[in-house]
């Protein structure tokens, strides 16, 4: 009786979970961002509100399953030393400008560890481990639709410094590039759809890059390649 439920709230889940990658950016006009239809206060995110749903969503899953136990990660160690350069970085400012700031991006970085966290116990089951791979790089289509529309469409002036600015914005372009690459060796048949849609929008996403001016996301694409 349990069956029916819980495909729905898996369906749900992963539908989320989707949205919650690619919704919301620095740059307004977009048709495709819920914010420029639905507005939330200032001071909230709507990937944080699909973060929150996604949580309520793995809270009623389990319920359901009566499964509680919380997943351990292998990149917990990556995680906590990318933080601790993040915090080695701005301590080192901080002593130069001899003045204690609160950056930008200490938003992200507080909201990186909650949000890994709802994800990797969200996907616990280790079927869904190669949902969540094809979740990633799907979201970056609809990112890319998004990116071409503020570039042609959007009358916002921050666009001139990029059509998508955010972290994860340039992890998505990113890790859709290197996984295009590495999709031209695949001779499997299991994610042969997958591989030509890849193939198929690596242009539009190497030209979501470049118009892009992440400089970081640029680099970190360009080594990822060669390596």
């Amino acid at each position: 009786m349990t069956d029916r439920p819980l495909f729905t709230i898996r369906m749900l889940k992963y539908v989320v979970c989707w949205l919650m990658l690619w919704q919301d950016g620095t740059v307004g006009g977009s048709i495709f961002q819920f914010g420029t239809f639905i507005k939330i206060p200032p001071n909230v995110k709507w990937d944080e509100v699909l973060a929150v749903l996604l949580l309520v969503l793995v809270l009623i899953e389990r319920s359901v399953t009566y499964d509680f136990t919380l997943r351990r990660s292998s990149y917990s160690g990556p995680f906590l030393l990318m933080s601790s350069f993040l915090f080695v970085g701005w301590l080192r400012g901080c002593i130069i400008h001899e003045h204690v700031g609160i950056v930008m991006e200490a938003h992200d970085l507080l909201a990186w560890p909650v949000c890994f966290f709802i994800v990797s116990n969200a996907f616990s089951d280790p079927e869904e481990g190669p949902l969540l791979f094809k979740i990633i790089l799907l979201a970056m289509l609809p990112k890319c639709a998004d990116g071409l529309w503020i570039w042609f469409f959007s009358s916002d002036p921050t666009k001139h410094w990029g059509v998508i600015q955010m972290w994860r914005d340039g992890y998505l372009v990113s890790i859709s590039i290197i996984g295009s690459l590495l999709f031209i060796y695949y001779q499997g048949t299991e994610l042969k759809k997958l591989k030509w849609t890849m193939l198929i929008s690596f242009p539009i996403i190497v030209v979501i890059l470049i118009i892009s001016y992440r400089r970081t996301a640029t680099l970190a694409t360009i080594v990822s390649a060669f390596a």
